[in-house]
């Protein structure tokens, strides 16, 4: 293994006539670890090759980096029920490199989406399997695949895209909507800090909040102003009945999405008027002086003679 595929196996994938996944095969050969024929060095030898033979870094049609998570989220099962991605991310550390190699080629069009949004859903969605329950020591949510250098080059590239207009405003204003979305659920699920505290709750008033709403936002409920919004409690003749907003509601710090909303500022600045809803979807998730400030400029540009009396 360590030598690669032999050459009767690269000549047989290449004549094959359906097309192989080669991370199901190496699970198919590899499980139950400890009874399969694969395992230790030659396991990760295997490993590294299905990986960079299945992601390879440089592509005539541009592999999207959605396929290191596709390829990545079947060899899982190498690790059930040990931690899954997470397992596999700390005992090979090529697994890790090659997330890094691939994101350092750049943000194509194909894979903006993705890396901006697609990834961070993907993690949120794998915490209950990737969280670390098997270690009584590290009890945090698993989020490493974005805390690296690459990652961070790659979203302020995609944000410059936006700004300047390569990616085209509507799209890329609606992407930056999604973003904030996904980025307040991440925050949610962090634990509290040392003094039991939740760094990212923002409260509407200075008052002590009830004890039923601070459990609530404790046990990482949705939102209640967002599930409000969402269900359309105020639509009397849909429900037959007015449900006014709770009496208090709580938001996701600004400074978790500073980046997100510095942009938004910018295509506003520039005229943009595209982003105006953006703008609003962004500031039901959030509440600080950056998201209120670009809320202020936003209603500056409304002028009833341009909107219309019934739209102001």
């Amino acid at each position: 293994a360590g030598a690669g595929p032999t050459e009767a196996c690269l000549f047989g994938m290449e004549v094959a006539t359906t097309p192989l996944s080669l991370p199901t095969m190496l699970v198919s050969a590899a499980t139950p670890v400890g009874t399969a024929s694969l395992k230790g060095e030659a396991l990760a030898s295997a490993a590294r090759w299905v990986l960079q033979t299945a992601v390879p870094l440089s592509s005539d049609i541009g592999v999207p980096v959605s396929d290191f998570w596709a390829a990545l989220g079947t060899m899982a099962a190498l690790a059930a029920k040990k931690g899954g991605e997470r397992a596999l991310w700390q005992w090979w550390p090529f697994v890790g490199e090659w997330w890094r190699a691939l994101l350092a080629q750049g943000a194509k069009q194909k894979s903006a989406e993705f890396i901006f949004v697609g990834v961070v859903s993907k993690l949120a969605d794998r915490q209950k399997d990737v969280y670390s329950k098997y270690d009584k020591n590290d009890q945090r949510p698993w989020w490493e695949p974005l805390e690296c250098n690459e990652y961070g080059e790659a979203i302020a590239a995609i944000l410059r895209q936006i700004e300047s207009g390569e990616i085209p405003i509507k799209e890329g204003s609606s992407m930056i909507a999604r973003r904030v979305e996904i980025l307040v659920r991440r925050a949610r699920m962090m634990p509290p800090s040392p003094s039991g505290r939740l760094d990212w709750i923002v409260w509407p008033r200075r008052r002590r909040p009830r004890k039923e709403d601070a459990d609530q936002a404790a046990r990482g409920k949705a939102l209640p102003a967002t599930t409000w919004v969402a269900n359309e409690p105020w639509d009397i003749p849909k429900h037959h009945v007015y449900n006014p907003l709770p009496w208090t509601t709580f938001h996701c710090r600004d400074s978790v999405v500073a980046s997100e909303i510095r942009t938004l500022s910018q295509l506003l600045a520039k005229g943009h008027r595209q982003v105006l809803w953006m703008i609003l979807q962004v500031a039901g998730n959030v509440a600080g002086p950056e998201i209120s400030a670009v809320l202020g400029d936003a209603i500056a540009t409304l002028d009833p003679r341009v909107e219309g009396m019934a739209r102001c």
